[in-house]
Protein backbone atom coordinates (compact mmCIF):
# COMPACT_ATOMS: atom_id res chain seq x y z
CA UNK A 1 0.00 0.00 0.00
CA UNK A 2 2.91 2.36 0.81
CA UNK A 3 4.40 1.75 -2.64
CA UNK A 4 1.10 2.66 -4.32
CA UNK A 5 0.87 5.85 -2.24
CA UNK A 6 4.43 6.76 -3.23
CA UNK A 7 3.62 6.19 -6.92
CA UNK A 8 0.54 8.38 -6.58
CA UNK A 9 2.54 11.19 -4.94
CA UNK A 10 5.06 11.13 -7.79
CA UNK A 11 2.24 11.06 -10.33
CA UNK A 12 0.54 14.03 -8.62
CA UNK A 13 3.70 16.19 -8.88
CA UNK A 14 4.18 15.10 -12.50
CA UNK A 15 0.62 16.06 -13.43
CA UNK A 16 0.79 19.41 -11.65
CA UNK A 17 3.83 20.37 -13.73
CA UNK A 18 2.07 19.44 -16.98
CA UNK A 19 -1.14 21.25 -16.06
CA UNK A 20 0.82 24.31 -14.94
CA UNK A 21 2.45 24.39 -18.39
CA UNK A 22 -1.00 24.36 -19.98
CA UNK A 23 -2.06 27.25 -17.76
CA UNK A 24 0.99 29.29 -18.76
CA UNK A 25 0.34 28.58 -22.45
CA UNK A 26 -3.29 29.66 -22.02
CA UNK A 27 -2.17 32.97 -20.49
CA UNK A 28 0.21 33.58 -23.40
CA UNK A 29 -2.65 33.00 -25.83
CA UNK A 30 -4.91 35.41 -23.91
CA UNK A 31 -2.21 38.11 -23.81
CA UNK A 32 -1.39 37.71 -27.51
CA UNK A 33 -3.83 35.67 -29.58
CA UNK A 34 -1.42 34.73 -32.37
CA UNK A 35 -1.28 31.54 -34.39
CA UNK A 36 2.13 30.79 -32.84
CA UNK A 37 0.66 30.97 -29.34
CA UNK A 38 -2.35 28.90 -30.41
CA UNK A 39 -0.05 26.20 -31.78
CA UNK A 40 1.99 26.28 -28.59
CA UNK A 41 -1.18 25.88 -26.52
CA UNK A 42 -2.23 22.84 -28.56
CA UNK A 43 1.24 21.25 -28.27
CA UNK A 44 1.40 21.92 -24.53
CA UNK A 45 -2.13 20.60 -24.01
CA UNK A 46 -1.36 17.41 -25.86
CA UNK A 47 1.88 16.92 -23.93
CA UNK A 48 -0.29 17.07 -20.80
CA UNK A 49 -2.79 14.64 -22.34
CA UNK A 50 0.00 12.14 -23.00
CA UNK A 51 1.31 12.64 -19.45
CA UNK A 52 -2.14 12.12 -17.93
CA UNK A 53 -2.57 8.96 -19.95
CA UNK A 54 0.88 7.71 -18.90
CA UNK A 55 -0.11 8.22 -15.25
CA UNK A 56 -3.44 6.50 -15.98
CA UNK A 57 -1.91 3.36 -17.44
CA UNK A 58 0.90 3.13 -14.86
CA UNK A 59 -1.58 3.45 -11.98
CA UNK A 60 -3.87 0.77 -13.41
CA UNK A 61 -1.05 -1.64 -14.25
CA UNK A 62 0.46 -1.23 -10.79
CA UNK A 63 -2.78 -2.16 -9.03
CA UNK A 64 -3.51 -4.96 -11.52
CA UNK A 65 -0.12 -6.51 -10.80
CA UNK A 66 -0.62 -6.25 -7.05
CA UNK A 67 -4.01 -7.94 -7.36
CA UNK A 68 -2.60 -10.50 -9.82
CA UNK A 69 -5.20 -9.73 -12.48
CA UNK A 70 -2.87 -8.50 -15.23
CA UNK A 71 -2.72 -11.04 -18.04
CA UNK A 72 0.61 -11.96 -19.63
CA UNK A 73 -0.45 -10.78 -23.10
CA UNK A 74 -1.62 -7.44 -21.65
CA UNK A 75 1.70 -6.90 -19.93
CA UNK A 76 3.49 -7.78 -23.16
CA UNK A 77 1.34 -5.33 -25.11
CA UNK A 78 2.17 -2.49 -22.73
CA UNK A 79 5.89 -3.26 -22.95
CA UNK A 80 5.63 -1.96 -26.55
CA UNK A 81 8.45 -4.19 -27.75
CA UNK A 82 8.76 -7.46 -29.63
CA UNK A 83 11.45 -10.04 -29.00
CA UNK A 84 13.00 -11.49 -32.14
CA UNK A 85 15.39 -14.41 -32.52
CA UNK A 86 17.76 -14.43 -35.49
CA UNK A 87 18.82 -17.53 -37.41
CA UNK A 88 22.03 -17.47 -35.37
CA UNK A 89 20.06 -17.62 -32.14
CA UNK A 90 20.67 -14.03 -31.11
CA UNK A 91 17.89 -12.22 -29.28
CA UNK A 92 16.96 -8.63 -30.04
CA UNK A 93 14.11 -6.31 -29.14
CA UNK A 94 12.18 -4.17 -31.57
CA UNK A 95 10.08 -1.26 -30.37
CA UNK A 96 6.43 -1.41 -31.36
CA UNK A 97 4.35 1.70 -30.70
CA UNK A 98 0.81 1.24 -29.41
CA UNK A 99 -1.59 4.01 -30.51
CA UNK A 100 -2.68 6.07 -27.51
CA UNK A 101 -6.41 5.44 -28.06
CA UNK A 102 -5.90 1.68 -28.26
CA UNK A 103 -3.71 1.71 -25.16
CA UNK A 104 -6.26 3.82 -23.31
CA UNK A 105 -9.07 1.38 -24.05
CA UNK A 106 -6.91 -1.59 -23.02
CA UNK A 107 -5.97 0.10 -19.75
CA UNK A 108 -9.63 0.91 -19.11
CA UNK A 109 -10.63 -2.71 -19.72
CA UNK A 110 -8.07 -3.81 -17.12
CA UNK A 111 -9.38 -1.19 -14.68
CA UNK A 112 -12.91 -2.53 -15.13
CA UNK A 113 -11.62 -5.98 -14.25
CA UNK A 114 -10.23 -4.53 -11.02
CA UNK A 115 -13.50 -2.76 -10.21
CA UNK A 116 -16.56 -3.68 -12.25
CA UNK A 117 -18.34 -0.46 -11.23
CA UNK A 118 -16.02 1.60 -13.46
CA UNK A 119 -17.78 3.13 -16.46
CA UNK A 120 -16.10 5.14 -19.23
CA UNK A 121 -18.28 6.62 -21.98
CA UNK A 122 -16.69 5.84 -25.34
CA UNK A 123 -19.71 7.15 -27.20
CA UNK A 124 -19.87 10.64 -25.75
CA UNK A 125 -18.46 14.04 -26.60
CA UNK A 126 -15.34 13.60 -24.45
CA UNK A 127 -14.12 10.59 -26.41
CA UNK A 128 -15.00 12.25 -29.73
CA UNK A 129 -13.04 15.36 -28.80
CA UNK A 130 -10.11 13.21 -27.73
CA UNK A 131 -10.02 11.66 -31.18
CA UNK A 132 -10.25 15.11 -32.75
CA UNK A 133 -7.46 16.45 -30.52
CA UNK A 134 -5.19 13.68 -31.75
CA UNK A 135 -5.97 14.58 -35.36
CA UNK A 136 -5.10 18.23 -34.63
CA UNK A 137 -1.85 17.25 -32.92
CA UNK A 138 -0.91 14.99 -35.83
CA UNK A 139 -1.33 17.68 -38.46
CA UNK A 140 0.73 20.10 -36.36
CA UNK A 141 3.44 17.51 -35.87
CA UNK A 142 3.50 16.48 -39.54
CA UNK A 143 2.31 19.55 -41.48
CA UNK A 144 1.95 19.23 -45.23
CA UNK A 145 0.52 22.66 -45.99
CA UNK A 146 0.09 26.09 -44.45
CA UNK A 147 -3.50 25.27 -43.52
CA UNK A 148 -2.25 22.40 -41.33
CA UNK A 149 -0.62 25.02 -39.10
CA UNK A 150 -3.77 27.08 -38.63
CA UNK A 151 -5.56 26.60 -35.28
CA UNK A 152 -9.11 27.91 -35.01
CA UNK A 153 -11.41 28.28 -31.99
CA UNK A 154 -13.02 24.88 -32.55
CA UNK A 155 -9.58 23.25 -32.53
CA UNK A 156 -8.78 24.87 -29.19
CA UNK A 157 -12.17 23.87 -27.80
CA UNK A 158 -11.62 20.26 -28.84
CA UNK A 159 -8.24 20.11 -27.09
CA UNK A 160 -9.67 21.74 -23.95
CA UNK A 161 -12.59 19.31 -23.78
CA UNK A 162 -10.28 16.36 -24.43
CA UNK A 163 -7.89 17.12 -21.57
CA UNK A 164 -10.63 17.88 -19.04
CA UNK A 165 -12.49 14.67 -19.99
CA UNK A 166 -9.35 12.56 -19.71
CA UNK A 167 -8.35 14.09 -16.38
CA UNK A 168 -11.82 13.44 -14.96
CA UNK A 169 -11.74 9.81 -16.16
CA UNK A 170 -8.27 9.37 -14.66
CA UNK A 171 -9.32 10.70 -11.25
CA UNK A 172 -12.52 8.60 -11.18
CA UNK A 173 -10.73 5.40 -12.22
CA UNK A 174 -7.83 6.04 -9.84
CA UNK A 175 -10.28 6.37 -6.97
CA UNK A 176 -12.18 3.21 -7.99
CA UNK A 177 -9.04 1.07 -8.35
CA UNK A 178 -7.72 2.39 -5.04
CA UNK A 179 -11.00 1.36 -3.39
CA UNK A 180 -10.70 -2.12 -4.91
CA UNK A 181 -7.12 -2.48 -3.68
CA UNK A 182 -8.04 -1.20 -0.21
CA UNK A 183 -10.86 -3.75 -0.06
CA UNK A 184 -8.42 -6.49 -1.04
CA UNK A 185 -5.98 -5.41 1.70
CA UNK A 186 -8.77 -5.31 4.28
CA UNK A 187 -9.87 -8.81 3.29
CA UNK A 188 -6.31 -10.12 3.53
CA UNK A 189 -5.88 -8.53 6.95
CA UNK A 190 -9.09 -10.18 8.13
CA UNK A 191 -7.88 -13.51 6.79
CA UNK A 192 -4.50 -13.06 8.48
CA UNK A 193 -6.22 -12.32 11.79
CA UNK A 194 -8.36 -15.45 11.43
CA UNK A 195 -5.32 -17.57 10.54
CA UNK A 196 -3.47 -16.32 13.59
CA UNK A 197 -6.50 -17.11 15.73
CA UNK A 198 -6.78 -20.60 14.24
CA UNK A 199 -10.28 -20.14 12.77
CA UNK A 200 -11.13 -23.64 11.44
CA UNK A 201 -13.20 -22.35 8.51
CA UNK A 202 -10.50 -19.94 7.32
CA UNK A 203 -7.79 -22.56 7.81
CA UNK A 204 -9.77 -25.02 5.66
CA UNK A 205 -10.27 -22.40 2.92
CA UNK A 206 -6.58 -21.49 3.05
CA UNK A 207 -5.51 -25.12 2.78
CA UNK A 208 -7.88 -25.71 -0.15
CA UNK A 209 -6.54 -22.66 -1.96
CA UNK A 210 -2.93 -23.72 -1.30
CA UNK A 211 -3.55 -27.24 -2.61
CA UNK A 212 -5.29 -25.85 -5.70
CA UNK A 213 -2.37 -23.54 -6.46
CA UNK A 214 0.08 -26.42 -6.10
CA UNK A 215 -2.08 -28.74 -8.22
CA UNK A 216 -2.51 -31.19 -5.36
CA UNK A 217 -6.28 -31.60 -5.81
Amino acid sequence: MAAIQEDQDVSKTFLWILLDDVGVAMLRKVEADTQANRRELVRTTFAAIEGIFWSYRVSIISVAKDLDVLLADEEAAFSESVVQVSTSGSISKQDRFMPILSAFRLATRIAQRINSSIEVDFGGIGWRQMRRAIEIRNRLTHPKSQSDLSINDLDLQACSLAITWLLEVHLNVLEATKVAFTTFVDEMRATLTSLKAGDPKVLAEYEAARRSMLGED
